[in-house]
């Protein structure tokens, strides 16, 4: 199922880094508003120098106590940031409380799978997790379901042997 643009008007961007991942969800989604996240304040600064555009907002937060009502967002993106977070548990009820109904949530994220083979092992070392085990990706699956998430799209990629996932 592709994703309806026009229907977002109101979107979360998780772990927004220096806005350039921003800039192309303005651009492609067109939200009429856009809030982008990241726990690291140095990084809202970057963004907030490199993108300079009224409807969106840089906000230094973080996914498991997000700063928004309940029900209140279209469309929250996570691209690679849920694999960071150790308690992803309480992250995902978070995201799932500020999601209207019908509203979507879609990421591209890592597992423990992705990971493992060589380019993973490397990876990981470079980007020292907090805690000893990410997730299982059919385990994520699974609490997604938990939640209430109706997941339409499910798909795994391996480019160069390096496992991500796509929900």
């Amino acid at each position: 199922k592709r994703v309806s643009i026009a229907n977002h008007k109101v979107v979360l961007e998780l772990g927004c880094g220096n806005g350039t991942g921003t800039k192309l969800i303005k651009k492609h989604f067109r939200p009429k508003h856009l809030y982008a996240i990241d726990i690291d304040p140095k990084q809202i600064e970057l963004a907030t120098k490199k993108v300079r555009d009224k409807s969106i907002t840089f906000e230094i937060a973080d996914v498991v106590k997000l700063p928004y009502k309940s029900e209140s967002l279209d469309l929250v993106l996570d691209f690679s940031v849920l694999y960071h977070i150790s308690n992803w548990k309480e992250a995902l009820k978070e995201i799932k409380r500020v999601v209207k109904p019908g509203g979507q949530f879609i990421l591209e994220d890592l597992s423990i799978e992705s990971l493992g083979h060589d380019f993973g092992k490397v990876f990981r070392k470079l980007f020292m997790h907090t805690y000893k085990r990410p997730y299982k990706r059919n385990e994520f699956f699974e609490y997604l379901k938990a939640q209430g998430w109706h997941l339409t799209t499910r798909r795994v990629f391996s480019p160069l042997g390096f496992e991500y996932f796509i929900v």
